[in-house]
């Protein structure tokens, strides 16, 4: 008897039928899929080799994109993060570049304002060239030329150096233009932390010429009154101490050392003995003495000549003339920076800039005009410092605005220095008439000493010149004026 094939589907399980359905089934959509996944790669395949489907850069055109992402939403989006990511390096790497070659001209803050103001005129330039319809490379060559005369006129107008310019002229290329403007904010962090590393480096100079004149202080022989007097106002020493060490250098009764100490108090170098020593005979020896030699001395005397020094050689009186010197430091400064230009010797112009940049904590200046800009703001902060009137700083700075050029410097330079030992002049009466003294001199830097018609020592003999710092200017025996080594 034949066999009926339908009987061992009538005893199967019927959950292993449900169960096979779903194996057949499964594999149905897996084969559709596959199906579905090559044509979709055909299509993608088919539409990366249409003419113009690639850009110049060998990359999908946005309107290959667009087709591709029609056919295959998922693959369309994963191409367009792709491009993206590559335009963003691509943009990076030109920003690092030419920020790289403006730091290698040295490109300051206000130069770097100037230019990003050219580049951005630039760029919608050239796409309203190409919105209206001008060919690509027409509307760069118009733009290029608009945008290098842009840079010519901020070369004339003191803005650029030359060579600035002429580096800076090239043709138009709106991907790099664009990378320019886009990588200007992190070139001006650059120029940000390279202008703090200067200030701290000059706070450091500062620190270490104030850490150097406390040794100078600290390392002054026991012996020297001033030094015991010095060591007393900043108790280091007490009253008794001081006072111990003082009639141990008199040696007792000897007239001569008696003599050494009554010139100190007499002159207000050193305070008035206290009443422990007044009682002691040595201490009744030098008063006899001082009243004999110094009738008009008054023992109150002493602390408010002593205060009036405190404010030259350490207060507010003091940092003014430090900053004035400074200014006339700066103002000889730029006379060599001037003269450097006018010789046509650029690289004495930046090795000068470069110390101008120090002296000031400044971006270093690249041309005339800037190193002209640095140091008038420090000769007027200088009179401001010093209570000079708003007519002084209203002065200076129409001298400085006069100043077109390196041949119009010298004259200008004269007049501003003659209002500076206008105010040093006024600071040295108060000095003298506060304390009685006429060492003016030492507070001042050499530039300072050495200001045409200033108060030069006139030397008769060698003990003269001897006695002179160094650096000071004197006039000679013969007339001349000089200055010590």
């Amino acid at each position: 008897m034949p066999v009926d094939a339908n009987i061992p589907l009538a005893v199967a399980n019927p959950q292993e039928l449900q169960q096979l359905a779903y194996r057949n089934q499964l594999a149905q959509m897996q084969v559709e899929q596959a199906q579905q996944a090559q044509q979709q790669n055909n299509a993608l395949l088919g539409i990366l080799k249409q003419p113009g489907a690639l850009g110049d850069n060998g990359l999908p055109t946005p309107a290959t994109i667009g087709r591709i992402t029609q056919v295959n939403p998922e693959a369309g989006f994963k191409i367009q993060n792709q491009l993206a990511t590559i335009e963003e390096n691509k943009q990076r790497a030109i920003s690092n570049s030419i920020n790289q070659r403006l730091l290698g001209m040295n490109i300051a803050d206000k130069q770097h304002d100037r230019l990003v103001d050219i580049a951005t005129s630039a760029q919608q330039r050239y796409e309203d060239l190409v919105a209206g319809g001008t060919p690509k490379d027409e509307a760069a060559r118009i733009v290029g030329r608009e945008r290098n005369q842009a840079i010519t006129d901020a070369q004339e107008s003191g803005m650029l150096t030359s060579d600035q310019s002429r580096a800076l002229q090239l043709p138009f290329d709106p991907n790099i233009n664009k990378a320019f403007v886009t990588g200007s904010p992190q070139y001006k962090r650059v120029l940000d932390e390279q202008r703090q590393a200067r200030q701290e480096k000059t706070q450091e100079r500062r620190a270490d010429i104030a850490e150097q004149r406390e040794e100078r202080q600290e390392n002054l022989p026991v012996s020297d009154v001033g030094k015991l007097d010095y060591d007393l106002s900043r108790g280091k020493i007490s009253q008794k101490d001081r006072d111990a060490a003082v009639q141990n250098k008199t040696k007792g009764f000897d007239p001569e050392s008696v003599d050494a100490v009554v010139d100190q108090i007499g002159k207000y170098d050193m305070a008035p003995l206290a009443s422990q020593a007044l009682r002691s005979p040595w201490g009744q020896a030098v008063m006899s003495r001082l009243a004999e030699k110094y009738p008009q001395y008054d023992a109150k005397e002493f602390k408010n000549r002593q205060a009036a020094i405190g404010q030259f050689e350490y207060g507010k009186k003091g940092d003014t003339v430090r900053s004035l010197s400074v200014s006339l430091d700066h103002l000889d400064t730029l006379t060599q920076a001037g003269q450097a230009l006018k010789n046509g010797n650029l690289q004495g112009f930046n090795r000068l800039a470069q110390t101008l940049a120090e002296q000031t904590g400044s971006a270093v200046p690249t041309n005339f005009e800037a190193a002209k800009s640095i140091v008038a703001d420090e000769v007027v902060k200088g009179i401001l410092g010093s209570g000079g009137g708003v007519g002084d700083r209203e002065k200076a700075q129409a001298i400085f605005d006069k100043v077109k050029s390196p041949d119009q410097l010298a004259g200008a330079v004269a007049q501003v220095k003659q209002l500076l030992k206008g105010q040093l002049n006024g600071l040295k009466r108060q000095y003298e008439q506060s304390t009685g003294r006429d060492d003016f001199d030492r507070f001042l830097s050499p530039s300072a000493r050495g200001l045409e018609g200033g108060a030069a020592k006139k030397i008769a003999s060698k003990a003269d010149y001897d006695a002179l710092p160094s650096g000071t200017e004197f006039i000679a025996p013969d007339g001349s004026r000089r200055r010590k080594p």
